[in-house]
């Protein structure tokens, strides 16, 4: 009777070290997306704090062009440049969250449903 219940307390062992080695090698591969994850959301914000400043000097160089080709450009015009050129990151960034949401739903459409909450 106590060999039949060593055998069985073998197998179970080894079922739950097999069970134990599973949940341990998704761990890992879920640890290590999010630690890419993690890295590219901090490198996400760094390139467009980048990319801001680079925004902020070239709009500073245009005023600065308009300011001193006055001759050239009434005033009118220089404002209405001004304001578009001023405009463009806020149009882009309406553009680009149109074609994201666009890209989720279809997306969305198919996989069955699964895919709405994967890019959020």
């Amino acid at each position: 009777m106590s060999d039949n219940y060593a055998k069985q307390l073998k197998i179970e062992n080894a079922n739950l070290e097999i069970e134990l080695q599973t949940k341990q090698s998704e761990f890992n591969k879920y640890d290590r997306v999010n630690t890419y994850y993690s890295q590219d959301e901090v490198m996400i914000i760094y390139i467009q704090k980048i990319m801001t400043i680079l925004y902020a000097v070239i709009y500073l160089v245009f005023v600065y062009f308009l300011y001193s080709n006055q001759d050239k450009y009434n005033i009118f015009i220089s404002i209405l440049f001004l304001i578009i050129f001023a405009a463009l990151p806020f149009v882009f960034q309406l553009i680009s969250k149109f074609f994201f949401q666009t890209f989720l739903k279809i997306l969305h459409a198919f996989s069955s449903g699964n895919a709405k909450y994967l890019y959020r």
